[in-house]
């Protein structure tokens, strides 16, 4: 229990560090392995694969770039169940999205106010894409792999 909890919350705290996201990526995995439980069975993985690959995560989480908790997230995304698959997918393309500020030249303050101004929508729903992926996967953690 108190492992899932650690996964969960580094879930949670890569939301809050991540939640000023300004794009989407079409990017998808595809599912590998062999099924054993029913849920995973139709993501073509096995249960124990998935929470092996979430616990990864956890082990991670702590002293990570974003770009390595978002590879990491689009493993566990290509290994998930096909209940919670979407939301793995969703989770590391609105992390992803909160990559490209990074990228903003402040360099001259007005091309970079309306720079940021023309991504805070897409930013704000990124966030909520970020949130609701989120309370999802840590639903389905402490579901699925206690």
């Amino acid at each position: 229990m108190r492992r899932t909890t650690m996964i969960i919350l580094a879930v949670t705290i890569s939301v809050g560090a991540l939640s000023g996201c300004s794009r989407t990526s079409s990017e998808t995995s595809a599912p590998s392995g062999a099924g054993t439980s029913t849920t995973a069975a139709a993501s073509g993985a096995s249960t124990a694969e998935y929470c092996e690959a979430v616990e990864e995560l956890g082990d991670l989480a702590a002293a990570s770039t974003s770009a390595e908790l978002i590879a990491k997230a689009r493993r566990i995304a290509e290994v998930a169940p096909a209940d919670i698959r979407a939301d793995w997918v969703a989770f590391a393309d609105a992390s992803e999205a909160g990559l490209d500020l990074s990228e903003i030249d402040f360099s001259n303050p007005d091309t970079a106010i309306e720079e940021l101004q023309g991504k805070t929508v897409e930013a704000q729903q990124n966030a909520t894409k970020l949130t609701n992926a989120s309370t999802n996967i840590g639903k389905h953690i402490t579901r699925t792999c206690e």
